[in-house]
């Protein structure tokens, strides 16, 4: 399959008197590179991209039909998702990065993990499944809906029900707001068909081959199961499981500072121990 090249933005690592590194990578170099939900795109991350500048390069990524990246009319499938990530890598000359995925970015990330362990220094996967198959009667009804709505329903509509789903607070407006704006950039037929590639996701099975340090994050109100991501985390042999109170499946935006937190935690850990080995 033929690699697509993705939109990306590039934020160098903040220097003391505003400065900023050039915005080639060295071979040393270990950039954060956050990768967004389905219907998200690369400036969703934008409570994440200020904070972690301050200490490391930022990449963000918007994955094929998503944002300002191309490719509605090619392959969808994770396998596809993860070679255009790798891809994307190898043009901006990254040799190895920090991934962190929400969601469809966290299965990616998790498949660049196990397809290409030598580009990958550490895993988040936020609210992320590892296989999407329905338990019940409920997620099955769900899943249809879904399809439903994309197929016969408005962006704007689309986009409303999602951000009360994600954002059920008076004061999250904002979030909807935001929610709304990326749904405005979506292809309908990109997101129709990156729903079915998700539909065909089983990554569980697999785990155990992943040799990073990995941190698996939940919602406590996400709507896959916390459950599921705590015995996720447990199968991997350096994995590592946080909850976080009071948020939805969109933790990132949901609860940025809590979030923020445990992910500087993590890397600054990791950091440690590398430098010990």
């Amino acid at each position: 399959m033929r690699a697509e090249l993705l939109h990306f933005d590039i934020y160098p690592q903040k220097q003391p008197g505003g400065e900023t590194e050039p915005l080639a990578f060295a071979a040393s170099d270990r950039p954060i590179v956050f990768l967004h939900g389905m219907g998200s795109n690369g400036r969703d991350w934008k409570y994440q991209i200020e904070h972690f500048r301050e200490h490391s390069p930022v990449v963000t990524i918007d994955l094929r039909g998503h944002g300002n990246s191309a490719g509605h009319d090619g392959e969808f499938s994770i396998p596809q998702f993860r070679d255009d990530v790798v891809y994307t890598l190898d043009h901006l000359g990254i040799q190895q990065a920090h991934l962190v995925g929400l969601s469809l970015g966290g299965a990616v990330a998790a498949d660049v993990g196990l397809e290409y362990p030598g580009r990958v220094a550490s895993l988040t996967l936020v609210n992320a499944p590892m296989e999407l198959k329905p338990h019940s009667l409920k997620d099955f009804v769900m899943g249809v809906q879904r399809l439903s709505m994309a197929l016969f329903c408005s962006r704007a509509y689309l986009a409303k029900v999602m951000g009360a789903k994600l954002f059920p607070k008076p004061e999250q407006e904002s979030l909807r707001q935001s929610l709304a704006d990326s749904f405005e950039e979506l292809h309908r037929w990109a997101y129709i068909r990156t729903l079915f590639s998700l539909a065909r996701l089983n990554l569980r099975d697999r785990l155990e081959e992943l040799r990073m340090p990995t941190l698996v994050i939940s919602g406590d109100r996400d709507y896959w199961p916390v459950a599921e991501k705590q015995a996720d985390a447990q199968r991997i042999p350096q994995g590592s499981f946080v909850l976080i109170e009071d948020s939805g499946h969109a933790t990132p935006a949901d609860q940025p500072a809590r979030f923020n937190d445990q992910l500087a935690n993590f890397l600054r850990n990791f950091s440690s121990r590398a430098q010990m080995i």
